[in-house]
């Protein structure tokens, strides 16, 4: 009876101190943001890559470069192929982007000439759930684009050097 009584007792106390170190200990603060669903913050975060894989680019290619266009896979990206063969054709600095579809993922590539005739591709790779990672940009020992290609994947060529 005593044993039982102190028992009683004993889980009595560990449940007023749990009760007390739960109301009273802080907190470690959320890393969800209040009113933001996972998936929001996923896009927010994607938007985010999207701007710097975009910013990369740009610089890659400089600051007077020829925007050849952003093409989604919903896009016809012919006119950007155009550009781009054209303004490499002319030794002419540029840039443009194209989305290519994959099993669950998408990769963007980014192609780019600068002003010294450094051709050189960036590419994002796009993860639905964590946004993905853009690569470091490569340098291409040759850039040729192919504007009547059945598939994305074959509208240009870039083999890469070395990462510069």
């Amino acid at each position: 009876m005593v044993a039982a009584r102190s028992l009683t007792l004993g889980l009595a106390i560990v449940a007023a101190l749990g009760a007390w170190l739960w109301t009273t200990v802080p907190k470690a603060p959320s890393t969800t943001l209040v009113g933001t669903s996972p998936d929001a913050q996923a896009e927010d975060h994607a938007h985010s890559l999207q701007l710097a894989f975009l910013a990369k680019l740009k610089a890659a290619a400089g600051a007077n470069a020829r925007e050849c266009g952003v093409f989604a896979l919903s896009d016809d990206p012919k006119n950007g192929i155009s550009c781009g063969a054209e303004a490499l054709s002319r030794h002419a600095p540029f840039w443009l982007a194209v989305e290519l579809g994959g099993t669950d993922t998408t990769t963007w590539v980014g192609l780019a000439q600068d002003t010294n005739g450094g051709v050189f591709q960036l590419n994002w790779l796009k993860d639905p759930w964590f946004g993905g990672r853009i690569m470091p940009a490569e340098r291409c020992t040759s850039l040729s684009f192919n504007s009547s290609a059945a598939y994305r994947q074959d509208l240009f060529s870039c083999p890469s050097a070395v990462v510069p």
